[in-house]
């Protein structure tokens, strides 16, 4: 690509860097690029403030989940004991 040549940002094909609009594609080179936006349960965001939405919930529930992992843990360990405690009285 010459110094005087460009990409087109939607074809990628070289087209001179005054230029407007593309040969190839005929697409506008000043029109803005709108990040794709998502419609769920009625709440209009786009694509990426969604991911990042999704990636702070994760983190958000993280220590939860643990929580209830290590509950669970010490749960089955108590019952573990109540089990033990039972045979060494039918013993």
């Amino acid at each position: 690509m010459t110094p005087l040549m460009a990409t087109c940002r939607f074809c990628v094909s070289e087209i001179p860097s005054a230029a407007t609009v593309c040969r190839a594609c005929g697409r506008d080179q000043l029109e803005t690029m709108t990040p794709p936006r998502v419609a769920l349960a009625g709440i209009d965001l786009p694509f990426t403030d969604l991911m990042w939405l999704f990636v702070k919930w994760t983190a958000a529930s993280l220590p939860a989940l643990l929580i209830i992992i290590i509950s669970a843990a010490g749960v089955m360990t108590a019952l573990k004991m109540l089990v033990d405690l039972a045979k060494l009285s039918l013993s």
